[in-house]
C-alpha cells in the first residue's frame, strides 16, 4: 500500500483495514501477499493492533524506528541480512552494568525500565524486585501500579 490508497486495488484496501485491528486478517492478508517489508506508522488509532501482532512474530524485525514510522523486515527472504544486522534486539543487563547503576544515584524510571527488561526474559521475579525498588526510592506514584 502506498500513501495514496485508491490507487491500490480494492482487496488489498480492505485486506489492510482489516489486518491492523485483527491478527487472522493479517495472516491471510501476509499468506496472499508475502510482504518483504513493511513501513508502518507510529501514531497508530485505537484498536489497531498489527504492530503488536508483528512485534510477537520471530518472523519480523523492526530494523528502524523513530517518531513517525518503523520498519519492519521478514527474517527470511530477500532482507535476512539487515534483518541479521539491524534488528533491534533487548539486551540483558550484565552483573557489571548492575554493578555500576549501583553506585550512581538512579533517575526515576529506571528500574521500571529494568523490570521491563526483566519481563522480556520471562524473569517475574527480577521485574517485581526492579518496581520495588523504584517505589522505595521514588515513591508509589513514580512506578507502574502506583496511585
Amino acid at each position: 500500500m502506498t500513501t495514496q490508497p485508491e490507487n491500490s486495488p480494492r482487496q488489498i484496501r480492505d485486506g489492510y483495514i482489516a489486518a491492523i485491528a485483527d491478527s487472522a486478517s493479517w495472516v491471510a492478508l501476509d499468506r496472499g501477499f508475502r510482504f518483504d517489508y513493511l513501513l508502518l506508522a507510529r501514531d497508530v488509532s485505537p484498536g489497531e493492533r498489527l504492530e503488536d501482532v508483528l512485534d510477537q512474530d520471530p518472523g519480523w524485525a523492526m530494523v528502524f524506528a523513530d517518531d513517525a514510522a518503523e520498519v519492519m523486515v521478514r527474517r527470511a527472504g530477500p532482507f535476512a541480512a539487515l534483518a541479521d544486522s539491524f534488528a533491534y534486539r533487548v539486551l540483558p543487563v550484565s552483573a557489571e552494568g548492575r554493578r555500576r547503576l549501583a553506585l550512581q544515584p538512579l533517575a526515576p524510571g529506571i528500574h521500571p525500565l529494568l523490570g521491563m527488561l526483566a519481563l522480556a526474559r520471562g524473569d517475574t521475579a527480577e521485574a517485581l524486585r526492579e518496581i520495588r525498588i523504584e517505589r522505595r526510592l521514588h515513591g508509589a506514584a513514580a512506578a507502574p501500579g502506583g496511585p
